[in-house]
């Protein structure tokens, strides 16, 4: 999209502030993974990638070598609506299967960069990136990752689900959130 998403503002808020409530409401601790110079500035806590260029496995990578007592959430700034009973659900299943990735699946579609990781997934990310490897897809694969698909539930709602990668879908996103300004 050529922007940095965790600062885009919805509603006057930053997509990393939206997530931040979220996670926090949750009892999770929140920090954003980047060593731009620009986030220090934030009031959030900041963790570098060591792995420049290396997607959202080399942020997990971070995550997993920051929080090495638990699982860790692991969310795209990309979503900003997520909601708080999506994340409850991931938590649920997460309780059920604790050695596996628990990821979101929105009308059949994995999200990797929605989910909790457990603490186990680390040298995997890590040999991943090691050989070369960015894609989360194969590795939630080998580690047998459960899906949880959210479309099913009745509190559904697909514009809360919407991810922001293009300039039509951050219009669609404020235009959405604008219209439904009293929800928000």
């Amino acid at each position: 999209m050529g922007q940095d998403k965790a600062t885009l503002q919805l509603l006057e808020t930053p997509f990393w502030r939206w997530l931040q409530l979220r996670l926090t409401a949750q009892g999770h601790a929140v920090f954003l993974l980047s060593a731009k110079e620009e986030h220090r500035h934030l009031d959030i806590p900041c963790i570098p990638e060591k792995r420049a260029g290396g997607g959202p496995l080399a942020g997990l990578e971070a995550a997993l070598e920051h929080e090495d007592i638990g699982p860790v959430f692991l969310l795209s700034c990309d979503m900003p609506l997520l909601p708080i009973w999506a994340l409850a659900l991931l938590q649920e299943n997460h309780l059920n299967a604790p050695d596996v990735p628990v990821v979101l699946q929105i009308e059949g579609r994995t999200c990797p960069t929605v989910g909790l990781y457990p603490q186990r997934t680390l040298p995997h990310v890590t040999m991943a990136l090691d050989a070369g490897r960015r894609a989360m897809m194969p590795l939630l694969h080998e580690l047998e990752a459960q899906n949880v698909e959210v479309s099913r539930d009745p509190r559904y709602q697909a514009a809360e689900f919407m991810n922001v990668n293009t300039p039509e879908q951050w219009l669609q996103l404020k235009t959405y959130t604008e219209q439904n300004r009293k929800k928000w």
